[in-house]
């Protein structure tokens, strides 16, 4: 998105339009037994390397996926875990993560689902249990913005370098989805220019994001925006 070096014209057609992009419901979640709620599994694992998420049924019967446990990144997430019998037909939990990349994915015929047959690709994805997630303490690198994100929760790991450097940051809480998450955090008190584990809640945008100081980290102001996001604290 292109900014504007003036941002009162920005706030003034935002208030003009009657905050036209008021916070509204985030979707329903599923839960997670023993676990956070999981947001539903977007349709390919991009800008983060791992991620738990929810699969309706109706996102295991379409998309293209190539390989054999091991899949290209560009394959469907759900239909992928439906191949790899991760769930069933009536969706479910995954825990979905990135791999590297191979000289080859086989085609192969399994759980009534057709993988296609690929050559070298530069990454993968792959699935292990959910149950294992849990265990591990799982929460993976935050992507530099929740930009293209679905809305709902996400758990993941700041580093300090993550939190000095980045995107800018707009608005004080919420925050415009293509603000610098970690650097958001740390505006937000929710972490420390040490990084550390944050928990986002991507959901509806507003009408105004104003800027302030905070923790070190100044943010700017910007007009309405369809998407942002909050911290747990």
């Amino acid at each position: 998105m292109l900014r504007s070096l003036s941002f009162t014209a920005g706030i003034a057609a935002a208030v003009a339009a009657g905050l036209a992009f008021a916070s509204g419901p985030a979707p329903a979640l599923a839960q997670n037994p023993g676990g956070p709620a999981a947001r539903t599994c977007p349709d390919r694992l991009t800008g983060i390397d791992s991620l738990v998420c929810n699969c309706p049924s109706e996102a295991t019967a379409g998309g293209s996926v190539w390989g054999n446990d091991i899949y290209t990144d560009d394959s469907a997430i759900c239909r992928a875990a439906l191949h790899a019998g991760a769930i069933g037909t009536d969706g479910g939990l995954v825990w979905v993560h990135a791999a590297p990349g191979q000289a080859a994915y086989p085609a192969v015929t399994r759980n009534s689902v057709a993988s296609g047959q690929w050559g070298q690709w530069r990454r993968s994805i792959t699935f292990d249990p959910v149950e294992d997630a849990d265990k591990q303490g799982f929460a993976s690198v935050c992507p530099g913005s929740a930009v293209g994100l679905p809305q709902g929760p996400l758990r993941c790991t700041c580093s300090a370098e993550a939190t000095a450097s980045g995107l800018t940051v707009w608005g004080s809480d919420p925050y415009t989805s293509d603000s610098a998450i970690c650097r958001a955090a740390v505006h937000a008190g929710v972490i420390g220019p040490g990084g550390g584990e944050v928990s986002v809640n991507i959901g509806a945008g507003a009408g105004v994001f104003p800027g302030s100081a905070r923790n070190g980290v100044s943010t700017s102001t910007w007009g309405g925006y369809p998407t942002g996001f909050t911290f747990d604290r």
